[in-house]
């Protein structure tokens, strides 16, 4: 499967490895790459916010543009994967039940009803999507160990809308289209440019 993706990142940030994560869609990069670009500034946020993922995009945009913060850099991208592990049918939200899904894939040992319930509720409030759920219980490394080479999960975008997102898990997998002459995949790659 080869897939085109795009990353939404800071000016002078001009890599991208395994382990990133790409959208489909250019539009939410471009989205990415003005957060990315505007927290690179060290910026203050909003009073009772403490985390960039508490905002909306308008805000953002917003408070980007009232910093002098004009754009960042989308990164084009093919990625190429042959054994890509689809958790789309799970949604974008955390739930037991996608818990339990990546139980039954060998991704997660403990089912959720064995876990005690002050644990369980410490993962709610900590892991509200699926995203989190794979970058924080080691479902990517887990992945890898069962032979696949790539994720593909529903995440919701700074635009607010669902979006299919994709991870590989070797810098090989990344063939950079459009490239500067500074952005490279941050070890080699068959895919010369």
């Amino acid at each position: 499967m080869n897939v085109n993706v795009y990353r939404g990142v800071a000016p002078g940030v001009n890599s991208v490895s395994a382990g990133d994560f790409f959208t489909t869609d250019r539009d939410v990069a471009e989205m990415y790459a003005l957060r990315s670009a505007w927290l690179a500034t060290d910026p203050e946020f909003p009073e009772d916010v403490y985390s960039i993922d508490e905002m909306d995009f308008h805000s953002i945009h917003h408070l980007a543009r009232m910093d002098g913060v004009e754009e960042g850099v989308v990164i084009e991208a093919v990625i190429h994967a042959s054994n890509v592990l689809d958790l789309t049918e799970l949604g974008h939200n955390f739930s037991s039940a996608a818990w339990n899904h990546l139980v039954a894939i060998g991704l997660i040992d403990d089912a959720w009803e064995s876990i005690d319930v002050d644990i369980r509720r410490e993962i709610k409030a900590d892991i509200k999507t699926v995203w989190r759920l794979i970058e924080e219980e080691g479902t990517m490394a887990r992945a890898e160990k069962l032979g696949f080479d790539a994720l593909k999960f529903s995440d919701v975008g700074v635009d607010g809308q669902c979006h299919d997102t994709f991870v590989v898990f070797n810098d090989q997998q990344i063939e950079l289209l459009q490239v500067g002459e500074s952005q490279t995949v941050e070890s080699a790659s068959p895919y010369p440019r």
